[in-house]
């Protein structure tokens, strides 16, 4: 998929999300704050105000939407950078590493922290999870996968 389409489909999320809260929102503040006939009373005051405030809660609320989307969606292709990487390590390498593996990365111009851990050492394979976040605005929030490498170089 091209980057333009990518982002014009990330905006598209964004606005719609973006509508949704607005039209959510000002539903409430219509129930909470109900019109008036004279435009200066103090209740069809606090309604503007508070129909502005979900306005720019609504455009804040779809940015930082489109903006997680389109981080996320750039964390996927490093990831799978990642796990190309550390899938072709023998069986035998994760018996000498000392877990968990974190580390940093410049991957299109933007630094990505990664964690790799691993969930079970069994004689036969061993589990690991590698997870991989922006650390800013969304590293509460990692992408993340798991794999298997077997003793005997199968494939599961």
């Amino acid at each position: 998929m091209s980057q333009k389409r990518l982002f014009a489909i990330v905006l598209v999320k964004a606005v719609l999300m973006a509508l949704i809260v607005w039209l959510v929102l000002s539903f409430f503040s219509k129930w909470l704050f109900p019109e008036t006939t004279d435009p200066m009373s103090e209740s069809r005051i606090a309604w503007y105000i508070i129909r502005i405030i979900v306005g720019l809660l609504a455009i804040g609320t779809g940015v930082l939407k489109g903006f997680r989307d389109w981080t996320r969606l750039f964390l996927k292709r490093f990831l799978r950078e990642v796990v190309a990487d550390y899938e072709s390590k023998p069986y035998e390498y994760w018996d000498t590493v000392t877990l968990p593996i974190t580390f940093e990365r410049v991957f299109e111009g933007k630094e990505v922290q990664v964690e790799i851990d691993m969930l079970e050492s069994e004689a036969e394979y061993r589990h690991i999870i590698i997870s991989v976040d922006e650390g800013f605005l969304f590293g509460y929030s990692p992408v993340g996968t798991s794999i298997i490498i077997h003793k005997d170089d199968k494939e599961d």
